[in-house]
């Protein structure tokens, strides 16, 4: 019996890894992106058997068998502490800090003034889908331009799929832009379409960026761009895809941040932006309130656009709002 076999069986839904703590593994859900960490000291038959080929994220909450764990095993842990766990305690402070997200958006928000700046080629804003990605970033590239006298190039927005040569031919036509790339996963689970990214994001002072095939627009150009991506991937899990190496060396040559954290990090992110996500002072009291009480009883994965819609609902269906709220609760609960 091996974790492969057991990884075998659940393929469909995400992969088990031995982490190096005695009795702790990782469990790293595919569709999410998300990781939990989980105390096992059985065989590695039986927990075969109690996973089976069910969702593993599910079945890791009987307590009857597994115990959730946080990263506190990694610190402090008498003679297994090493060297590196202390030079990395700052990032476990950072993971349990209650504003872990606000801290995250501040580090993107600065990293986005370098491109509008010119002090950076390319950005990488990943992460947890529906915290507001894609609107911060515009509305924060739009807002830098104005401060920044000498920031003359044009924001360009390619949303969507889009086939290898499709990007070069997108990014040949905006070659002095800011380009913004968002939702356009599937450049990076094609190796042509990687290796345009690549030469885009080359560290030397020109930028070469090549197509031979003869269907292009054209054959070179020089890219005098930079580059802003925003995905949903969280790309240091993704060491199952066949150009996993392709897609490492694109976030090397960019800032790369990854936002992502639990329901009450969630929570305390929407408390700092909520009076961008409605206008009416007294409904977001309320639904504050309201969110508050079901995050310390549940859990839930609330984002800002929940927060709106909730809002929405209690000022103009106020009679039928506990009705309407659990529906969509329940639809954030099973999904």
């Amino acid at each position: 019996m091996s974790i492969k076999k057991i990884n075998k069986a659940i393929s469909q839904y995400g992969e088990i890894q031995k982490t190096s703590k005695y009795g702790i593994y990782s469990y790293t859900d595919l569709e999410l992106n998300d990781q939990l960490l989980f105390e096992y000291r059985g065989k590695l038959s039986d927990l075969e058997r109690l996973i089976g080929s069910k969702d593993p994220s599910e079945t890791l909450k009987n307590k009857l068998h597994f115990k959730l764990v946080n990263d506190e095993f990694k610190v402090k842990n008498s003679d297994e502490e090493s060297e590196d766990d202390e030079n990395f305690e700052f990032a476990s402070e950072l993971m349990k800090a209650p504003d872990r997200i606000v801290q995250l958006f501040s580090a993107a928000s600065e990293f986005l003034d370098m491109i509008v700046d010119g002090h950076s080629n390319a950005c990488v804003i990943s992460g947890m889908s529906q915290i507001g990605k894609s609107t911060f970033v515009m509305n924060k590239l739009q807002e830098a331009r104005k401060k920044i006298t000498r920031a003359t190039q044009d924001i360009i927005l390619l949303k969507g799929a889009s086939s290898p040569m499709a990007l070069y031919d997108f990014i040949y036509a905006n070659k002095e832009k800011i380009i913004v790339i968002d939702d356009c996963d599937s450049v990076f689970s094609d190796e042509k379409g990687l290796n345009v990214l690549k030469a885009v994001l080359d560290p030397q002072e020109e930028r070469k960026v090549c197509w031979i095939s003869g269907q292009a627009a054209v054959s070179e150009f020089i890219f005098e761009g930079r580059v802003v991506f925003i995905s949903n991937y969280s790309f240091f899990k993704m060491r199952k895809n066949k150009n996993y190496k392709h897609m490492i060396a694109v976030i090397n040559r960019s800032d790369y941040i990854e936002i992502d954290g639990n329901s009450h990090q969630v929570f305390e992110y929407i408390k700092h932006i909520e009076e961008y996500l409605y206008p009416n002072k007294d409904i977001r009291k309320q639904i504050s309130k309201y969110l508050e009480d079901i995050v310390s009883k549940y859990n839930v994965r609330i984002t800002p656009q929940l927060f709106k819609d909730l809002c929405r609902i209690r000022e103009f269906k106020a009679s039928k709002f506990e009705q309407l709220a659990k529906v969509k609760l329940m639809a954030l609960m099973l999904n």
